[in-house]
């Protein structure tokens, strides 16, 4: 049983470090691994579409995206660790992370956001981390975060 265990665990181990091009044509510039979606370093201004839904880690660090709109990420339910830093995010639409329920780990840093809207972590719950460094804002609203029960690190 334990031997089972065990090569069953370094299996699982091998298919996420050996990525492969994704096979969706609006991600064949990323890298997927069973539910990993990497897009890191692509020169991408937008957030693909068609990502999978049942992807629980998407990097998007290190691109040019500008902005985050609430439909993005839509329909990202399992997703639970988003990397977007070092991009040229300025603005985050109203609802951008509505669907994203399993989110436990969400990096903004290191972009121009300016402001950041009233609610726009209100339907993320299961967060754990938030960081939010390195950004242009000048004026943060205590209530930004009342959602934010599990939080851990900020």
């Amino acid at each position: 049983m334990l031997l089972e265990s065990i090569v069953v665990l370094t299996l699982s181990l091998l298919k996420e470090a050996f990525a492969v091009p994704c096979t969706v044509p609006s991600l064949s510039m990323c890298d997927c691994s069973g539910t990993v979606v990497a897009c890191r370093s692509n020169n991408l201004v937008q957030i693909p579409s068609s990502i999978p839904t049942d992807t629980t880690r998407l990097g998007l660090n290190q691109n040019k995206i500008q902005s985050i709109d609430a439909t993005s990420l839509s329909g990202l339910t399992s997703l639970e660790y988003l990397w977007m830093e070092y991009n040229e995010i300025s603005s985050i639409e109203d609802g951008a992370f509505s669907s994203l329920r399993s989110l436990k780990v969400l990096y903004i840093y290191d972009n121009k956001l300016t402001s950041i809207e009233p609610d726009i972590f209100k339907s993320l719950g299961s967060l754990v981390e938030l960081n939010l460094e390195y950004n242009e804002l000048t004026t943060v609203s205590a209530s930004i975060f009342a959602e934010l029960t599990d939080i851990e690190e900020l």
